[in-house]
């Protein structure tokens, strides 16, 4: 005889744990999210990205608010987040392609995503304090960032560990940290995605010429 209640399907359960996650600092993320994707959008908009790219800018600042507010809070990036935007961020992409053929490349995106997602693949096999929901994270900020371009990518990526660096000086000089101290590092990773997406071209090219 069978029982009355079915096993939860993989989505369900997936979408039911990203709930619970988000709920249980509901507050703080739209304390943060609201104003973050706001203004994040509002940067892209004035640095004239493709209108076609928007959803996807807009959907990963909403959710890389969520992963930042949690990853302060617990050390963590749930995967129960992480891991299904991925596939949304490669339609908004992939959307945006279509609608904009000379504004962004899907196969740069794909291949920005394996390089940061295998750099910090590498960097988490060694004694360098990051885990495995950093490296997940990398893979959707590296395609989101090399879908604009290399330049992007190289600065975001860059950015992270810059902005990270100074961060644990100032914790470490006012003594609210220690050198065993674990920092999370996915705000730092979300921070430096934004800000190589918004002036990751302007910043690398002029360089260039100068260099």
């Amino acid at each position: 005889m069978h029982g009355d209640h079915e096993a939860p399907r993989p989505r369900a359960a997936l979408w039911r744990r990203a709930v619970e996650e988000v709920g249980a600092h509901r507050a703080a993320i739209w304390a943060v999210g609201v104003p973050v994707t706001i203004l994040t959008l509002a940067g892209a908009v004035h640095v004239g990205h493709p209108p076609a790219s928007l959803p996807a800018t807009g959907f990963l600042a909403a959710v890389g608010s969520a992963l930042a507010v949690i990853d302060v809070r617990t050390h963590r990036l749930p995967n129960a987040l992480v891991l299904p935007s991925y596939p949304v961020l490669a339609l908004l992409l992939g959307g945006a392609s279509l609608l904009g053929p000379d504004d962004g490349s899907p196969v740069r995106a794909l291949a920005g995503g394996l390089v940061l997602y295998g750099a910090y693949f590498f960097l988490a096999l060694a004694p360098s304090g990051l885990g495995f929901g950093d490296v997940k994270l990398a893979g959707l900020l590296g395609a989101y960032l090399a879908w604009f371009g290399w330049s992007e990518l190289m600065v975001g990526a860059s950015a992270a560990f810059l902005l990270g660096g100074l961060a644990a000086v100032v914790l470490l000089a006012t003594r609210r940290a220690g050198r065993r101290t674990l920092i999370p590092f996915g705000p730092f990773m979300l921070a430096g995605a934004a800000l190589g997406a918004l002036w990751g071209a302007g910043a690398v090219g002029p360089a260039l010429l100068t260099g």
